[in-house]
């Protein structure tokens, strides 16, 4: 498998692999008729709007809204935004992808900061409080 790139490191034209947080899923038409998947894709560096173009029947019931899923699809441009052009999908889990380096925090935002840091700091500011009664 290819190295794993997050929504941060994408780049117009770039063909990429990684793991994402199914935000939204939508069946939708084209003009012409034929379906496609619009996908909103999260991870913990940031979210994109994401299509699928073909063999939509193949992959429409592999997953759904609020699943972890693993793409390869190639970074477009529409409309002045990057947008993912998804070429395969499918559920992530731990037990089938964890060996290419699949983990649920990859996909969940987090703070940038140490959390021992922003422990002490949050009790510090409790520590602060003077009202008896809390």
């Amino acid at each position: 498998m290819k190295a794993i790139t997050q929504i941060n490191e994408f780049k117009e034209g770039a063909d990429i692999r990684g793991f994402f947080l199914c935000v939204e899923k939508h069946l939708r038409n084209t003009r012409s008729g034929d379906l496609y998947l619009d996908l909103v894709l999260r991870d913990r560096t940031g979210q994109i709007t994401a299509k699928l173009w073909k063999e939509v029947s193949k992959y429409h019931d592999k997953f759904s809204a609020g699943d972890a899923v693993v793409v390869a699809g190639q970074v477009d441009v529409y409309l002045d935004k990057l947008q993912l052009n998804i070429k395969k999908i499918n559920v992530a889990s731990v037990q089938s992808y964890g060996r290419y380096g699949y983990d649920p925090a990859l996909i969940v935002p987090s703070a940038k900061g140490d959390p021992k840091q922003m422990w002490k700091e949050l009790i510090s500011y409790i520590k602060k409080i003077n009202n008896k009664y809390l």
